[in-house]
């Protein structure tokens, strides 16, 4: 959504739309930035943090590194378990 053309089409500004795009990799940031924060708050490494919850560690790796940015709610829920925190606080 961040081209001319879809904007057009959008009957969005140009403007608005890296706006959207931009708090779109913030947003893939701080996801990340939490996850990795809590996960070494516990003292965890990813590959513990993979076998406590049940998640593949490519898939945590992924989440950290801001590569998937928008990871499931569910898979959040299943992280923020063994990290002893929220959902609410991985997504702030």
């Amino acid at each position: 959504m961040c081209n001319k053309k879809q904007a057009k089409t959008k009957g969005f500004s140009l403007f608005f739309c890296a706006y959207i795009c931009n708090y779109r990799e913030v947003r893939k940031i701080n996801i990340g930035k939490n996850l990795k924060y809590y996960r070494e708050k516990k003292g965890y490494s990813k590959l513990k943090l993979s076998k406590e919850a049940g998640i593949n560690r490519k898939t945590i790796t992924e989440i950290e590194n801001g590569i998937n940015g928008n990871p499931t709610i569910e898979t959040l829920k299943i992280l923020a378990k063994p990290l002893e925190t929220t959902l609410e606080e991985l997504l702030k």
